[in-house]
């Protein structure tokens, strides 16, 4: 049985989407009033997203390319090198995630591409100001003095998140994964029409990752009885909470998929028959695709960019 989505009968223009999305000036006062009055916590988290959603864009009518960005769209003629130790860092990291087969013609290509791109993702954070000038040796420094702060956190009882002590690869995913998210956040904060206009495209072209699940219908079989149900998104919670396995099965699965695993000591077998959607709408969503359309394409496209006008040389210490 087909998908069955559920129509919206959003007709909005281009114009009118730009303008839910922050373009047009909004009403200052209507922001600052305040409710005296508990709110379910459901309705913070809808105005939540209504309000970063305003925010992503909010002033921008006819505002040029951000400088920033106009400046490392166009960086080039910074050339770093590199030493033996920085290296074979890196080339850690690709032999620890490679195949077995992996050939060294091949460890020494993916090597060099990973020196690349980590180096024009911190030229790129440093532009943003978001992090200090790279060097390998700044970095041994940096994760020594993270280390230290840490013990002497532990020693006062102090919270703090992760390990008592990063080792190199640990402390270089920690930095390089912050880094990103940081930066997808600048470029969030700094967006501009062209963007949003970007963003637009990459909605339509990827629609159906930014639909609701309204309600899920499957077969479920026990002890030789076969029941026809159905769950509405709301109830799914509640689900979660007395049948964890069936919960994830209907969560993750999609229609005609099977399963059969053990509740209370009797074997299940449960078929998806048909999942029913909502259709998502650019502005409903804007803030979510915001940030997949610069992860996925903005971004990727200006570290290929950097690395590719920003290249490294590679100098033996011996």
């Amino acid at each position: 049985m087909s998908k069955k989505p559920k129509k919206n009968s959003n007709n909005n223009t281009k114009e009118k989407r730009k303008a839910a999305a922050g373009f047009q000036k909004t009403d200052s006062a209507s922001k600052n009033r305040k409710a005296v009055f508990w709110i379910p916590a459901a309705v913070f988290i809808v105005v939540g997203a209504v309000l970063a959603a305003v925010l992503i864009l909010s002033t921008r009518e006819s505002k040029d390319k951000d400088t920033v960005l106009e400046e490392l769209q166009n960086q080039s003629g910074y050339i770093r090198t590199v030493g033996t130790e920085e290296y074979e860092f890196y080339r850690k990291l690709v032999v620890r995630d490679a195949s077995e087969d992996i050939s060294e013609e091949e460890i020494e290509e993916k090597t060099k591409e990973k020196i690349t791109r980590a180096n024009a993702e911190f030229l790129i954070g440093y532009k943003m100001g978001l992090c200090s000038a790279y060097s390998f040796e700044s970095f041994l420094r940096d994760m020594e003095n993270e280390n230290n702060q840490r013990k002497i956190k532990k020693e006062k009882g102090e919270v703090y998140y992760g390990p008592d002590e990063f080792d190199l690869i640990g402390y270089y995913n920690y930095i390089s994964g912050n880094l990103k998210l940081e930066m997808v956040s600048y470029l969030t904060e700094h967006a501009d029409r062209e963007m949003l206009d970007e963003a637009e495209e990459y909605f339509e072209k990827y629609k159906e990752n930014y639909r609701n699940t309204e309600e899920i219908s499957y077969r479920l079989t026990e002890n030789g009885v076969t029941e026809e149900n159905t769950i509405l998104s709301q109830d799914m919670s509640s689900l979660e909470k007395t049948d964890s396995e069936l919960f994830e099965f209907l969560y993750l699965g999609k229609e005609g998929d099977e399963f059969q695993y053990t509740h209370n000591g009797v074997i299940r077998n449960v078929k998806i028959t048909e999942v029913c959607y909502t259709e998502a709408t650019f502005e409903n969503c804007i803030e979510r695709v915001m940030r997949d359309y610069i992860t996925n394409i903005y971004l990727e496209d200006l570290i290929r960019k950097t690395a590719e006008n920003n290249p490294v040389e590679f100098f033996s210490d011996d």
